[in-house]
Protein backbone atom coordinates (compact mmCIF):
# COMPACT_ATOMS: atom_id res chain seq x y z
CA UNK A 1 0.00 0.00 0.00
CA UNK A 2 2.83 2.38 0.87
CA UNK A 3 4.64 1.59 -2.38
CA UNK A 4 1.52 2.26 -4.45
CA UNK A 5 0.88 5.53 -2.64
CA UNK A 6 4.51 6.63 -3.08
CA UNK A 7 4.33 5.79 -6.80
CA UNK A 8 1.18 7.88 -7.21
CA UNK A 9 2.80 10.78 -5.36
CA UNK A 10 5.88 10.47 -7.59
CA UNK A 11 3.76 11.16 -10.67
CA UNK A 12 2.57 14.56 -9.45
CA UNK A 13 4.88 15.93 -6.73
CA UNK A 14 7.44 18.60 -7.57
CA UNK A 15 9.54 17.94 -4.46
CA UNK A 16 10.65 14.67 -2.85
CA UNK A 17 7.32 13.74 -1.26
CA UNK A 18 7.46 10.15 -2.50
CA UNK A 19 10.87 9.63 -0.88
CA UNK A 20 9.65 11.20 2.36
CA UNK A 21 6.59 8.93 2.36
CA UNK A 22 8.79 5.84 2.06
CA UNK A 23 11.01 7.09 4.88
CA UNK A 24 8.31 8.11 7.39
CA UNK A 25 6.46 4.84 6.78
CA UNK A 26 9.52 2.96 8.00
CA UNK A 27 9.62 0.89 4.82
CA UNK A 28 13.19 1.88 4.00
CA UNK A 29 14.33 0.57 7.38
CA UNK A 30 12.46 -2.74 7.07
CA UNK A 31 14.21 -4.74 4.36
CA UNK A 32 14.25 -8.18 5.99
CA UNK A 33 12.19 -9.57 3.11
CA UNK A 34 14.56 -8.50 0.34
CA UNK A 35 12.33 -9.65 -2.53
CA UNK A 36 9.30 -7.70 -1.30
CA UNK A 37 11.39 -4.66 -0.38
CA UNK A 38 13.06 -4.64 -3.79
CA UNK A 39 9.72 -5.00 -5.57
CA UNK A 40 8.10 -2.10 -3.70
CA UNK A 41 11.00 0.35 -3.91
CA UNK A 42 11.88 -0.52 -7.51
CA UNK A 43 8.27 0.27 -8.49
CA UNK A 44 8.73 3.79 -7.13
CA UNK A 45 12.11 4.08 -8.88
CA UNK A 46 10.66 3.06 -12.23
CA UNK A 47 7.78 5.51 -11.74
CA UNK A 48 10.34 8.29 -11.21
CA UNK A 49 12.25 7.15 -14.32
CA UNK A 50 9.02 7.10 -16.32
CA UNK A 51 7.99 10.58 -15.22
CA UNK A 52 11.41 12.03 -16.01
CA UNK A 53 11.36 10.45 -19.47
CA UNK A 54 7.80 11.64 -20.18
CA UNK A 55 8.63 15.19 -19.04
CA UNK A 56 11.77 15.20 -21.21
CA UNK A 57 9.93 13.97 -24.29
CA UNK A 58 7.23 16.61 -23.81
CA UNK A 59 9.73 19.43 -23.33
CA UNK A 60 11.82 18.27 -26.29
CA UNK A 61 8.78 18.41 -28.58
CA UNK A 62 7.57 21.78 -27.36
CA UNK A 63 10.81 23.67 -26.75
CA UNK A 64 14.18 24.54 -28.20
CA UNK A 65 17.54 23.63 -26.67
CA UNK A 66 18.78 27.13 -27.42
CA UNK A 67 19.06 29.59 -24.58
CA UNK A 68 16.47 32.30 -25.14
CA UNK A 69 17.33 34.76 -22.36
CA UNK A 70 14.05 34.13 -20.55
CA UNK A 71 14.80 30.88 -18.76
CA UNK A 72 12.42 28.93 -21.01
CA UNK A 73 11.40 25.57 -19.60
CA UNK A 74 14.32 25.29 -17.22
CA UNK A 75 12.05 24.99 -14.17
CA UNK A 76 10.13 22.15 -15.80
CA UNK A 77 13.41 20.49 -16.73
CA UNK A 78 14.54 20.79 -13.10
CA UNK A 79 11.48 18.84 -11.96
CA UNK A 80 12.48 15.93 -14.23
CA UNK A 81 16.07 16.18 -12.98
CA UNK A 82 14.80 15.97 -9.41
CA UNK A 83 12.91 12.78 -10.26
CA UNK A 84 16.16 11.20 -11.42
CA UNK A 85 17.95 12.44 -8.30
CA UNK A 86 15.34 10.72 -6.12
CA UNK A 87 15.66 7.53 -8.16
CA UNK A 88 19.45 7.65 -7.82
CA UNK A 89 19.27 7.98 -4.03
CA UNK A 90 16.79 5.10 -3.70
CA UNK A 91 18.90 2.86 -5.92
CA UNK A 92 22.29 3.64 -4.43
CA UNK A 93 21.36 3.89 -0.76
CA UNK A 94 18.60 1.29 -0.47
CA UNK A 95 18.05 -1.11 -3.37
CA UNK A 96 21.70 -2.00 -3.90
CA UNK A 97 22.09 -2.79 -0.20
CA UNK A 98 19.14 -5.18 -0.13
CA UNK A 99 19.13 -6.60 -3.63
CA UNK A 100 18.46 -10.29 -4.38
CA UNK A 101 21.41 -11.78 -6.33
CA UNK A 102 19.19 -12.46 -9.34
CA UNK A 103 18.37 -8.74 -9.68
CA UNK A 104 21.77 -7.29 -8.84
CA UNK A 105 22.91 -6.76 -12.44
CA UNK A 106 19.76 -4.88 -13.48
CA UNK A 107 19.80 -2.81 -10.30
CA UNK A 108 23.44 -1.79 -10.79
CA UNK A 109 22.65 -0.79 -14.38
CA UNK A 110 19.71 1.38 -13.29
CA UNK A 111 21.78 2.96 -10.54
CA UNK A 112 24.59 3.84 -12.96
CA UNK A 113 22.11 5.31 -15.44
CA UNK A 114 20.39 7.46 -12.82
CA UNK A 115 23.77 8.72 -11.62
CA UNK A 116 24.83 9.49 -15.19
CA UNK A 117 21.68 11.53 -15.84
CA UNK A 118 22.28 13.48 -12.62
CA UNK A 119 25.94 13.96 -13.52
CA UNK A 120 25.05 15.45 -16.91
CA UNK A 121 22.22 17.51 -15.42
CA UNK A 122 24.54 19.21 -12.92
CA UNK A 123 26.29 20.73 -15.98
CA UNK A 124 23.13 22.74 -16.74
CA UNK A 125 23.38 26.48 -17.29
CA UNK A 126 21.33 29.33 -15.74
CA UNK A 127 22.03 28.07 -12.21
CA UNK A 128 19.91 24.92 -12.72
CA UNK A 129 22.92 22.66 -12.23
CA UNK A 130 23.70 24.32 -8.90
CA UNK A 131 20.08 24.04 -7.79
CA UNK A 132 20.14 20.34 -8.61
CA UNK A 133 23.34 19.84 -6.62
CA UNK A 134 21.73 21.55 -3.62
CA UNK A 135 18.67 19.35 -4.04
CA UNK A 136 20.83 16.21 -4.07
CA UNK A 137 22.53 17.44 -0.90
CA UNK A 138 19.08 17.93 0.65
CA UNK A 139 18.07 14.36 -0.23
CA UNK A 140 21.26 13.05 1.31
CA UNK A 141 20.70 15.01 4.52
CA UNK A 142 17.09 13.88 4.65
CA UNK A 143 18.26 10.29 4.43
CA UNK A 144 20.77 10.94 7.25
CA UNK A 145 23.74 9.91 5.13
CA UNK A 146 27.24 10.06 6.55
CA UNK A 147 29.22 13.07 5.29
CA UNK A 148 32.11 10.89 4.17
CA UNK A 149 29.84 8.67 2.05
CA UNK A 150 28.94 11.45 -0.36
CA UNK A 151 30.03 10.71 -3.89
CA UNK A 152 31.36 12.81 -6.74
CA UNK A 153 27.76 13.07 -8.00
CA UNK A 154 27.05 15.91 -5.57
CA UNK A 155 30.57 17.28 -5.25
CA UNK A 156 30.61 20.93 -6.29
CA UNK A 157 34.25 21.66 -5.60
CA UNK A 158 34.58 23.96 -8.63
CA UNK A 159 32.65 27.23 -8.38
CA UNK A 160 32.75 29.35 -11.53
CA UNK A 161 32.46 33.12 -11.61
CA UNK A 162 28.75 34.14 -11.36
CA UNK A 163 28.83 36.02 -14.67
CA UNK A 164 29.82 32.83 -16.50
CA UNK A 165 26.58 31.02 -15.88
CA UNK A 166 24.04 32.49 -18.27
CA UNK A 167 24.14 31.62 -21.95
CA UNK A 168 27.89 31.81 -22.45
CA UNK A 169 28.35 28.31 -23.88
CA UNK A 170 30.45 27.01 -20.98
CA UNK A 171 27.55 24.96 -19.62
CA UNK A 172 24.64 23.14 -21.24
CA UNK A 173 21.21 24.76 -21.60
CA UNK A 174 19.00 23.03 -18.97
CA UNK A 175 16.80 21.19 -21.46
CA UNK A 176 19.82 20.01 -23.44
CA UNK A 177 21.46 18.73 -20.25
CA UNK A 178 18.30 16.84 -19.28
CA UNK A 179 17.69 15.46 -22.77
CA UNK A 180 21.32 14.39 -23.22
CA UNK A 181 21.25 12.40 -19.99
CA UNK A 182 17.84 10.84 -20.62
CA UNK A 183 18.76 9.89 -24.20
CA UNK A 184 21.84 8.06 -22.89
CA UNK A 185 19.63 6.37 -20.32
CA UNK A 186 17.07 5.28 -22.91
CA UNK A 187 19.72 4.01 -25.34
CA UNK A 188 21.27 1.78 -22.67
CA UNK A 189 17.90 0.51 -21.41
CA UNK A 190 16.84 -0.32 -24.96
CA UNK A 191 20.12 -2.15 -25.55
CA UNK A 192 19.77 -4.07 -22.27
CA UNK A 193 16.24 -5.15 -23.19
CA UNK A 194 17.31 -6.11 -26.76
CA UNK A 195 14.48 -3.95 -27.97
CA UNK A 196 16.08 -0.91 -29.60
CA UNK A 197 13.79 1.96 -30.49
CA UNK A 198 14.37 5.44 -31.93
CA UNK A 199 15.44 7.93 -29.28
CA UNK A 200 13.24 10.92 -28.57
CA UNK A 201 15.02 13.11 -31.10
CA UNK A 202 17.09 10.59 -33.07
CA UNK A 203 20.21 11.69 -31.24
CA UNK A 204 23.06 9.20 -31.67
CA UNK A 205 25.74 8.27 -29.16
CA UNK A 206 28.21 10.31 -31.19
CA UNK A 207 25.89 13.34 -30.97
CA UNK A 208 25.65 12.93 -27.20
CA UNK A 209 29.42 12.73 -26.82
CA UNK A 210 29.94 15.75 -29.08
CA UNK A 211 27.39 17.74 -27.08
CA UNK A 212 29.21 16.95 -23.83
CA UNK A 213 32.72 17.30 -25.22
CA UNK A 214 31.98 20.67 -26.80
CA UNK A 215 31.16 21.99 -23.30
CA UNK A 216 34.27 20.50 -21.72
CA UNK A 217 32.44 17.67 -19.91
CA UNK A 218 35.06 15.15 -21.04
CA UNK A 219 34.83 12.81 -18.03
CA UNK A 220 31.07 12.54 -18.47
CA UNK A 221 31.49 11.89 -22.21
CA UNK A 222 33.86 9.03 -21.40
CA UNK A 223 31.23 7.47 -19.16
CA UNK A 224 28.86 7.31 -22.15
CA UNK A 225 31.39 5.03 -23.88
Amino acid sequence: AVGSAASRVATVATNHASLLLLEVSGLLDDNDDSDTFHSVVSTVVLTLFGRALAETEYLSRSSSFTYDGEGGDSTAALIAMRCMAQASILLREHLLEACPPSLLSDTVTLSNLAELVCDVSTRADMGIGERLEKYIDLLQRTGQMQQQSKTALSDSSLVLHPTWYVGDGLLLPPLEALSTGMICCKMVMDAESNNPSPSMDDMSRADVMHSLGSRGAYSTALRVL
